[in-house]
């Protein structure tokens, strides 16, 4: 199972690469820092989820969910999960094609609220079958 995160902060890359990967057998994580180099992934590669924050360095995520969705005939398209710091990004992102948003921790922000929904792999294969959120 591949999955995608994309967030232009180091710091939270760096913590889902810590924490949220820890102990999910066949998981294959890879972390995006702008809009180019996923954009450039995308072109040779089709993950399974891609978690794709709004905001990223100038630019936004909505330019990500436009280009899997155009693609979408010729390739399948991942499943698209939008996280911001602010739920009406998140709800843009939504409305121009993602899948949907991921709901946000009053404390600590999207990565709690990933790792509480998402445990093991059957729950990433859960999201994917069923393009849901869990809960």
């Amino acid at each position: 199972m591949k999955v995608w995160f994309v967030d232009d902060q180091a710091s939270n890359r760096e913590h889902w690469r810590k924490s949220f990967s820890k102990g999910i057998a066949g998981l294959s994580l890879r972390t995006f820092a702008d809009v180019d180099s996923i954009l450039a992934a995308l072109r040779t590669e089709t993950p399974d989820i891609v978690f794709i924050d709004f905001f990223l360095d100038g630019r936004t995520g909505l330019e990500v969910v436009a280009f899997c969705r155009r693609r979408a005939n010729a390739n399948p398209c991942p499943v698209l999960i939008a996280h911001s710091s602010l739920d009406s990004a998140s709800e843009r992102m939504v409305e121009g094609g993602a899948d949907f948003a991921v709901p946000k921790e009053k404390i600590g922000g999207v990565i709690p609220a990933i790792q509480a929904a998402i445990r093991r792999k059957a729950d990433l294969e859960a999201i994917v079958r069923t393009r849901r959120w869990p809960g």
